[in-house]
């Protein structure tokens, strides 16, 4: 069984490498160049410093899913990049919206997975709604957080609370999001 298995799997040759480097730079770097709001050179940046992590690590993916595991990876490098230092710390609701649409074609393009496959997963309204039923201060202080992109510190300065009670308030609203949304994973 475990032959067969590793028949399957993505080897990290130079002829497969080069092969998906071929089939997804374009795509993936144009992506990285929307969601990121980047030039092309820094889309580049970002994409070979995600191929190399792939390089190195070097993780066991079937050839079939290596795409979506590289588009994975990209995804993340993109929200990394927006969350820790990268341009439009904030973000408004319409590019959030859009960006939750360009995930979704994105994803369906890299990974072959059925449109119903991603519908599963909860949609900006769902989490808004979500948020709604959350206690005002968490709830406040979530939007503050996942939406507006403020960091710990500066809720806590705006709300004159502290850290800690930030801290506490997101972490209640993550375990909430899990129990509501546990039926979805």
């Amino acid at each position: 069984m475990r032959y067969k298995l590793k028949k399957f799997l993505f080897i990290y040759s130079d002829e497969e490498i080069k092969q998906l480097v071929r089939r997804c730079y374009g795509r993936m770097k144009a992506y990285i160049m929307k969601m990121a709001s980047l030039s092309s050179d820094d889309a580049d940046d970002i994409l070979q410093e995600t191929l190399l992590k792939l390089l190195e690590k070097q993780p066991s993916v079937l050839k079939s899913k290596i795409d979506g595991y590289l588009f994975r990876m990209v995804r993340n490098a993109c929200v990394n990049f927006r969350t820790r230092g990268g341009h439009n710390r904030t973000v408004s609701l319409d590019k959030m919206e859009t960006d939750a649409a360009l995930n979704l074609l994105s994803e369906l393009d890299f990974e072959n997975a059925e449109l119903k496959e991603a519908s599963r997963e909860a949609d900006l309204n769902v989490i808004l709604d979500f948020a709604d039923q959350l206690p005002l201060r968490t709830n406040e202080i979530f939007r503050m957080s996942r939406l507006e992109g403020k960091k710990h510190a500066e809720i806590a300065m705006e709300l004159g609370i502290s850290v800690r009670a930030v801290e506490k308030h997101l972490q209640k609203s993550v375990t909430k999001y899990r129990e509501e949304f546990k039926k979805f994973s």
